[in-house]
């Protein structure tokens, strides 16, 4: 982490990043090894091979995948697809989530507030929820 954050200062000197862009970047960085133990599991299973990084995949996604109703019912090759396409994604309190009137491009899975949220997880904010409730931001 240490040298991580000292190439991550280097760079944000050298780009002459505002201090407040800085600042984002470093809480990013805090919570993002915090939340992750500071164990990228995307870069552990990124040189695997393909059948063996799918199969990681669904393993760690399927009961995720399985609670939004859309997923309920489809049989296991589109689950599979499914859970190989979910990709892990931190959002810091206070970023853009998306904004009212912005093309809905993905689909997200909130599963937990950060650490000092009290509020309880939410599950699922589907296309049709983000053109239909005006945009969503993160919340701490």
């Amino acid at each position: 982490m240490q040298l991580k954050m000292r190439n991550i200062e280097w760079w944000m000197r050298k780009r002459h990043l505002p201090v407040g862009l800085r600042a984002r970047v470093r809480n990013y960085e805090h919570q993002h090894w915090a939340a992750m133990h500071g164990v990228d599991e995307c870069e552990m299973i990124r040189n695997l091979p393909e059948s063996l990084r799918r199969d990681i995949k669904y393993h760690l996604c399927l009961d995720l995948v399985r609670k939004v109703p859309l997923f309920q019912h489809m049989d296991d090759l589109d689950l599979v697809i499914v859970c190989d396409r979910v990709k892990s994604l931190i959002i810091t309190k206070g970023e853009t989530i998306t904004r009212e009137g912005d093309p809905v491009q993905r689909m997200l899975f909130v599963v937990s507030p950060p650490p000092f949220h009290r509020a309880p997880p939410t599950l699922v904010l589907n296309a049709r929820d983000a053109r239909n409730h005006g945009g969503f931001r993160a919340r701490g």
